[in-house]
C-alpha cells in the first residue's frame, strides 16, 4: 500500500517535471517594435520610507526610454510623504499618489493599487513592492513581452540570498512556486502571478472593474 502511494506520488511529480520542461523549452517571442511600449511602474507604500530611499533611485535609473514611476503613499505615518514630495520635485519621471482615508468597502492595498492604476498615463502598468530591488534592465526585459495580443505578463521575483537554513528554504520555495505558475502559464493554463513582478494592461483592469469582484 505504502509502496503504491509512493509510486503514484513519484509519477505525478514526473508528469509535472516533463510538463514544465516542455513549457520552458518552447521558443519565446519578444516584441520587435521600434517604439518601446510606455510603462507605468506602480509601487504601493505604507510606512516604507527606508525602503523607498533605496528603491526609487533604482527605478529612476532603468534603461527603458519610455516609463514613469508612481508611488502610492498609503496612509503612511513615517517620512514617506516628505521624501516623495521632495523627490518628485527633483525628477519629473516620478509621481506620487496620496491615500489619506480608506473607504469601508475595500482593503488598503487594493484601494491604493486602484488609485495608482487610475493615475497611470500608460496602457501597461508594471507592479513591484517597496522592499524589492529590480535590476537596471527590469522594465526593458518585461516590456519585451508586451505583444499586441497580450494582456498580462508574469515575472519572477527571487528572494534575496542571506546565510541560514530558513533563507535557503524560502528561496527554494519561491523558485519552485515560480516554476509552477510560469510553467502552467506557458502551456496555456495560467492560474496565478505575484505582485512583486507583474504587468498588465490598464484598460484590462478598468474594464474588469478592478478588485470589485474580489473579496
Amino acid at each position: 500500500m505504502v509502496f503504491g502511494v509512493c509510486v503514484a506520488v513519484l509519477a505525478i511529480q514526473f508528469i509535472f517535471l516533463i510538463t514544465f520542461l516542455i513549457a520552458f523549452a518552447k521558443e519565446r517571442r519578444s516584441s520587435t517594435t521600434n517604439i518601446p511600449a510606455g510603462v507605468s511602474v506602480i509601487v504601493c507604500a505604507h510606512d516604507e520610507e527606508e525602503n523607498l530611499r533605496t528603491l526609487v533611485p533604482i527605478l529612476l535609473s532603468q534603461n527603458h526610454p519610455n516609463y514613469e514611476v508612481i508611488i502610492v503613499d498609503d496612509r503612511s505615518n513615517d517620512g514617506t510623504y516628505d521624501f516623495l514630495l521632495k523627490t518628485t520635485r527633483e525628477n519629473p519621471k516620478l509621481r506620487m499618489v496620496t491615500v489619506r482615508d480608506l473607504p469601508s468597502h475595500t482593503t488598503g492595498k487594493k484601494f491604493a493599487l486602484t488609485m495608482g492604476i487610475k493615475a497611470a498615463r500608460n496602457d501597461w502598468v508594471l507592479l513591484t513592492d517597496a522592499d524589492c530591488r529590480p535590476g537596471a534592465g527590469w522594465i526593458h526585459g518585461m516590456s519585451q513581452q508586451f505583444m499586441n495580443e497580450t494582456n498580462i505578463v508574469l515575472g519572477f521575483s527571487a528572494y534575496e540570498k542571506h546565510p541560514g537554513v530558513l533563507n535557503a528554504f524560502i528561496r527554494f520555495e519561491t523558485f519552485l512556486t515560480a516554476i509552477q505558475y510560469i510553467g502552467f502559464a506557458l502551456v496555456g493554463r495560467p492560474y496565478m502571478g505575484v505582485g512583486r513582478n507583474l504587468a498588465y494592461r490598464r484598460k484590462l483592469f478598468l474594464e474588469s472593474k478592478g478588485f470589485n469582484e474580489i473579496p
